[in-house]
C-alpha cells in the first residue's frame, strides 16, 4: 500500500467495537458465572423459597435443575469468556491495521459461528429439557389451578421455548459474520499489513 493511498475506515470501527463488545460479553458472562456459582453455594434453600408452601419440593427441583445444566453453563461461560477476551485483543490489532489481526478475526468469526451452534445444541438438548421440567414441578409445588402455577407455566413456556435461543443468535451472531465479510475484502486485506 503505497503512502498517497488513504487506508479504510471500517478497521478502526471494528476496532472500537471489538473493544466494547468483547468487554460487555466478557463483564456480562463473568458476571453470570458467578452468581451462578453464588447461587449453588449458597443454596436455593437458604433464600429462594423460604416462606412458600412445599419449599423441599421447590428446592429439590432447583437443585435438579442446576445439577442438569451445570455443564452447559460451564462451556457456554468458558466459550463466551474466551471468544470476548479474544475478541478484545482483535480490537487492539484491528485500531492498528495489523496483518495478524486481520487473518485472526477471520478465525475468530468461523470459530464464533460453530460456538453459537454447540449453545443452540446445548440449550436444545439438555438446557430446555430441565428448564421444563423445573417450571413443571414448580408448578405442581405452587397447587392445581393456582395463580403461581399459571405463572410458572408460562414462564416454563417462555424461557424453555425458541424465543430465547432465537434471541441468542440474533444477538451474537451479526457481528461475527459483519466482521467476516468485512475482513475477507481485498482493500482491507491490502491495508492491514504488519
Amino acid at each position: 500500500m503505497t503512502e498517497s493511498t488513504t487506508r479504510p475506515g471500517g478497521p478502526k470501527v471494528f476496532g472500537i467495537l471489538s473493544i466494547v463488545f468483547g468487554s460487555l460479553a466478557l463483564l456480562i458472562t463473568l458476571f453470570g458465572a458467578c452468581a451462578s456459582v453464588a447461587g449453588q453455594r449458597s443454596g436455593a434453600n437458604s433464600w429462594m423459597f423460604r416462606g412458600q408452601p412445599n419449599a423441599e419440593a421447590r428446592v429439590a427441583a432447583y437443585n435438579h435443575l442446576t445439577e442438569k445444566t451445570r455443564l452447559p453453563n460451564v462451556v457456554q461461560a468458558a466459550m463466551f469468556s474466551l471468544l470476548s477476551a479474544g475478541l478484545i485483543v482483535l480490537g487492539a490489532g484491528q485500531l492498528r491495521y495489523r496483518g495478524w489481526a486481520r487473518k485472526l478475526t477471520i478465525y475468530w468469526s468461523f470459530v464464533a459461528l460453530i460456538a453459537l451452534v454447540l449453545v443452540a445444541l446445548l440449550n436444545v438438548m439438555i438446557v430446555r429439557p430441565a428448564n421444563l421440567a423445573y417450571f413443571e414441578e414448580l408448578s405442581r409445588a405452587a397447587g392445581q389451578g393456582s395463580i403461581e402455577g399459571a405463572v410458572n407455566n408460562m414462564m416454563g413456556s417462555w424461557l424453555s421455548g425458541p424465543l430465547m435461543l432465537v434471541l441468542t443468535l440474533v444477538l451474537y451472531a451479526p457481528y461475527p459474520i459483519a466482521q467476516l465479510l468485512y475482513f475477507s475484502r481485498p482493500r482491507v486485506r491490502e491495508a492491514m499489513t504488519d
